[in-house]
């Protein structure tokens, strides 16, 4: 009857919405008082050649964050909306395929298949963002590098380094808690070989 929202940095989950809410129900989540979650949208649609039930949420804070859940087959979409100016989303996660009571939907992969290599260095936007305490931090690496992730605050002052070794190629993230920091904008910046990107973050204390 219920949707959670887990979160991977607390380990916890939180009731967020009823499942059987209308369009336009708007909730504040008792995990983050910055955060709204809406519905957006109620429709019934085909997938897998199966009729499902499609609820789209809106979860908005500084960023933005879309999904669609599906009463048969849980998440189908997720969109990240994160550095403005558009073009948006930044990056988005489509079910494909899945594996429910032994019955196969749609397309799956072995795991060999599934590997994927990024061939491109990208520094993504913390999140979640504002946040208070913990956050985290995702980035793509070409190749393996060296890499230092470290925290700025708006004087460029370094406060702290969050990660300091070597990393292989591909996806990684890094949590950060803030706890012991001051409320305020704060700059992360990553370095991995010649690749340098810095971006902001808000603690919200």
């Amino acid at each position: 009857n219920y949707v959670y929202y887990y979160d991977t940095i607390s380990n916890k989950e939180t009731r967020f919405f009823n499942i059987s809410g209308s369009v336009g129900d708007t909730t504040m989540p008792n995990f983050a008082s910055f955060f709204s979650v809406e519905i957006m949208s109620i429709d019934t649609i085909s997938l897998f050649n199966e009729q499902t039930r499609v609820i789209s949420y809106d979860l908005n804070s500084n960023t933005l964050t879309q999904i669609q859940l599906s009463d048969k087959f849980g998440p189908i979409t997720a969109a990240f909306y994160t550095d403005p100016p558009p073009p948006w989303p930044d990056y988005v996660y489509n079910l494909q395929g899945c594996i429910l009571s032994g019955t196969k939907f749609g397309t799956i992969l072995s795991l060999k298949n599934a590997t994927h290599v990024n061939k491109d260095y990208h520094l993504y936007q913390n999140y979640p963002n504002p946040f208070n305490p913990k956050t985290r931090i995702t980035f793509d690496l070409a190749k393996s590098e060296f890499v230092e992730i470290s925290i700025f605050d708006i004087n460029g002052k370094k406060v702290r380094t969050l990660l300091s070794e070597v990393r292989s190629t591909g996806k990684h993230f890094i949590d950060m808690d803030a706890g012991d920091l001051a409320g305020g904008v704060y700059i992360y910046q990553i370095k991995a070989g010649k690749f340098v990107q810095s971006k902001k973050l808000l603690l919200l204390k």
